[in-house]
């Protein structure tokens, strides 16, 4: 009897498991397509308003500065600059009034947001730092040196509840109060230093950790995605134009792109990228100075902040800076009082500081002292984490004809130390 089975035909059972196979398949591709094409379910933490706020009172004081400050390190003017002053009283009085409140940023977070008074910010710790230097040539140090802290306050509080933009003008407030600050100290006594102390000591202990600024920057970070994500906003506004190269056609890429790139991945890829800079940046910095690899994805590397140079810039421009600077005011009043400088730091404990500042180059040292003939060698051991016995970073390359001291600024590679009095800005 004939076999009349054809050959090339496959059993029933098997076409229809092959097809089942080929219909879960299908699904679960669109599902996870769908899935990772959703916009993602993420709700960003509100900043919590404080009771009192002096957010909108520092603003206020701020747009009261009036007049350009005539400062000129190469060619100054006293009576320019006493006139300022003295035309600033009110702006100096609110300013000073506003920094007596709790503070928290309660800008926007949105790409679209502006920060006008950043730049008013500046101005008011010019004009701090400008009555120093008129209280100066009066020989009111005590005052000049108020002064010169009202700058350094402004610039520890500022910085709270904002990116790193805002921290980056916080520090730029702190370097222009502290450059009077350094020629004041020699005519300090024993109980301005001793006041003075206890104050700055106390902002220093109010510095902004950069992991909340990292963390408030994640959350910036997380509102722009999801307003990608919803057509809130397109890349080329997010990118702008670069060098006057039109941006036409990237958001039509974009659009592209997320066709075949998981929305929900790219949250979570950015979010987990933030939340380990914001965990590295707390801890000291021959640990923190390699960031984690950062994310691929040509979307996340527009809103990637460069860690190294930020974190970086905190700890040289800010902590370290203001660690020296209090230590050599401790140390001109234990001079004061005792004719002569200490022969170990923990001297100055506790009428001058409740504890010796802790060099932040080192996983956990005290900053490096010794006494010199009639003065003192002071100075961090910088981010090379070598000791050279108070060798200063000098890097004569850098130096400008505008800014000769330039080649004292330090950089995370620099080699040397920072030393008080020299590695300043």
């Amino acid at each position: 009897m004939s076999d009349k089975r054809s050959s090339g035909r496959a059993p029933r059972g098997c076409c229809s498991i092959a097809a089942g196979i080929s219909l879960f398949a299908v699904l679960s591709v669109a599902f996870f397509w769908i899935r990772g094409s959703t916009n993602p379910s993420l709700v960003v933490p509100a900043k919590i308003p404080l009771a009192i706020n002096g957010f909108d009172k520092l603003r206020n004081a701020a747009t009261l500065v009036t007049g350009t400050d005539p400062y000129s390190s190469t060619n100054p003017d006293p009576a320019a600059e006493t006139k300022y002053v003295n035309a600033n009283q009110r702006a100096l009085a609110a300013a000073r009034n506003a920094l007596t409140y709790p503070y928290l940023d309660m800008s926007q977070r949105s790409p679209y947001a502006l920060f006008p008074h950043f730049a008013q910010y500046r101005n008011v710790a010019r004009l701090f730092a400008s009555d120093g230097r008129v209280k100066t040539r009066a020989n009111n140090y005590a005052g000049a040196a108020d002064a010169s802290l009202d700058a350094i306050q402004l610039g520890e509080t500022v910085p709270k509840g904002c990116t790193l933009i805002g921290k980056l003008v916080g520090i730029a407030c702190e370097a222009i109060g502290r450059r009077p600050l350094y020629q004041v100290i020699p005519h300090l006594t024993a109980a301005d230093c001793r006041r003075i102390c206890k104050r700055y000591e106390t902002l220093c202990q109010k510095h902004v950790p950069e992991s909340e600024t990292f963390t408030e920057e994640k959350y910036c970070g997380q509102e722009s995605l999801l307003l990608i994500f919803r057509g809130g906003l397109t890349a080329s506004s997010l990118l702008g134009s670069t060098n006057g190269q039109s941006t036409s056609g990237l958001d039509a890429l974009a659009q592209l792109y997320f066709l075949v790139h998981s929305k929900r991945s790219m949250m979570e890829s950015y979010t987990s990228y933030m939340d380990q800079l914001a965990a590295l940046s707390d801890k000291p910095w021959p640990m923190a100075k390699t960031a984690p690899s950062i994310p691929t994805d040509p979307i996340l590397s527009i809103l990637e902040p460069s860690y190294s140079e930020a974190n970086f810039k905190d700890i040289e421009a800010s902590v370290t800076q203001n660690a020296l600077c209090l230590t050599a005011i401790a140390l001109q009043g234990y001079k004061m009082e005792h004719g002569s400088y200490p022969a170990a730091l923990d001297k100055l404990i506790p009428t001058y500081l409740s504890r010796v500042p802790n060099d932040p180059f080192t996983a956990n040292s005290q900053i490096t002292y010794r006494r010199s003939g009639s003065t003192f060698i002071l100075y961090s051991i910088g981010p090379d984490g070598v000791d050279d016995g108070g060798k200063p970073i000098d890097d004569p390359s850098k130096a400008t004809k505008t800014n000769p001291r330039a080649r004292y600024f330090a950089n995370k590679d620099s080699k040397g130390d920072i030393l008080f009095g020299t590695n300043i800005y």
